[in-house]
């Protein structure tokens, strides 16, 4: 099952591609990174979730291939 909650952190609906992860990360991060006034704690949560979502679409490649 796709985690519902790493899609919320980025705005996204199931059925997502690698580039709009990076596209929402690239966004999201440019307004949240700790060496622009943002929050250290803001940051991981938004890593965790893109890692999350990254490796969602592995695990779908991967049963796809099969």
């Amino acid at each position: 099952p796709i985690n519902t909650q790493a899609m919320a952190v980025y705005g996204i609906k199931a059925g997502f591609t690698r580039e709009e992860v990076r596209d929402r990360h690239k966004k999201l991060i440019s307004r949240l990174h700790p060496d622009i006034g943002g929050s250290d704690y803001l940051t991981g949560q938004l890593n965790a979730a893109r890692d999350i979502l990254v490796r969602e679409l592995q695990k779908s490649d991967q049963s796809t291939e099969m």
